[in-house]
C-alpha cells in the first residue's frame, strides 16, 4: 500500500463584541465585533482513514492553541489598560475622531 505525506489544515474562529463610548462626541458605539482567526496544520503520512482523523484533529488542536495564546494577550490587554488594542475601532463610527 502507498503511503503519501498528507498536510491537512484547519481553522478555529472566535468573535468578540464590544463598545465603548467616544471621548470626543460621547455617543456610544453600540456592539461592534472583531472575529480573530487562526490556522492550524499537520502534516504526517496518512494510508488510511484513520491516520487522515488523527491529521485532522491535530490540526484543529494547533489552529485552537495558537486562537487561545491570542486571546489571553487580548484579554491581559483588555485587564491592564480597559481599552483591548488588539480588536479596538480607533476611529469612532459616530464622529470619525481618532480615539487615544
Amino acid at each position: 500500500m502507498a503511503h503519501y505525506e498528507t498536510t491537512i489544515k484547519a481553522t478555529a474562529k472566535h468573535t468578540i463584541y464590544y463598545r465603548y463610548r467616544c471621548e470626543f462626541c460621547g455617543r456610544d458605539t453600540g456592539w461592534l465585533s472583531y472575529t480573530i482567526t487562526e490556522t492550524g496544520a499537520a502534516t504526517g503520512r496518512s494510508s488510511s482513514l484513520n491516520s487522515k482523523a488523527n491529521l485532522t484533529k491535530a490540526a484543529e488542536k494547533a489552529a485552537l492553541k495558537k486562537l487561545n495564546i491570542i486571546l489571553s494577550v487580548a484579554k491581559q490587554s483588555a485587564a491592564k489598560s480597559r481599552k483591548p488594542a488588539l480588536f479596538l475601532e480607533k476611529n469612532c463610527p459616530a464622529c470619525g475622531k481618532l480615539q487615544s
